[in-house]
């Protein structure tokens, strides 16, 4: 059996070498920590540099959204102009095929008369 002074050699020992674990293994979690905290730190800044572009898009998007709600309303008012010109188009195709009907009537009638 181990003499007192033996048993307490290895309890100096092993509270020693707990020590110097508990040691490593807090500086270990330390260093490891500030890396944590350093990756934190960066994906905020870049968190903001991302929420201000899409904020910068969106104001973009915005404005061409508005610009093409102006254009469709404009391309609607071209296209109302168009049906009218269109209209007013086929009533002079009409009035061509009148003048045409009246002018071969006319033309016709003096070599009926001769």
């Amino acid at each position: 059996m181990a003499t007192q002074e033996e048993r307490l050699i290895q309890v100096e020992s092993g509270l020693q070498l707990f020590k110097d674990e508990t040691t490593r293994a807090y500086g270990e979690m330390a260093m490891e920590l500030a890396m944590l905290k350093g990756l934190a730190e960066s994906s905020g800044k870049r968190l903001v540099t991302i929420e201000k572009t899409v904020n910068h898009h969106t104001a973009l998007l915005d404005t061409m959204d508005r610009r093409l709600d102006k254009l469709e309303e404009h391309m609607g008012s071209l296209q109302h102009g168009f049906g009218e010109q269109g209209q007013k188009l086929d009533e002079q195709g009409q009035k061509l095929d009148e003048i045409l009907l009246l002018l071969n009537a006319l033309t016709s009638k003096p070599d009926q008369g001769a």
